[in-house]
């Protein structure tokens, strides 16, 4: 599962590599909230297309998808962030592998 292999790149080496040889995402000056609500704008017009009402059934149902998805990568996110501590707390100590 793609899931797995997120946690087998998170080590210091793979993010090295990654600094030194991957490339890196497009460079995006806007805010966070900029970079939420320009999709999600673009989103609503595309439904009123379909479905004028406020209480849309798919914008409900869009919104259900996207809060978890972003709650399943944060759940993903504070993992790799620990195991990436962990592992620098291992190297700081003197027990280097790999």
């Amino acid at each position: 599962m793609y899931i797995d292999k997120i946690f087998e790149r998170a080590t210091i080496k793979g993010i090295a590599d990654y600094l030194l040889f991957g490339i890196g995402p497009d460079e995006d000056n806007r805010s966070y909230e900029e970079r939420l609500e320009e999709p999600f704008r673009r989103f609503e017009k595309a439904v009123e297309k379909y479905d004028k009402s406020p209480t849309s059934e798919l914008l409900d149902l869009s919104n259900e998808v996207t809060s978890e998805v972003a709650s399943v990568y944060m759940e993903i996110g504070m993992q790799v962030g620990m195991k990436l501590m962990m592992e620098m707390m291992k190297n700081a100590n003197g027990n280097r592998t790999g």
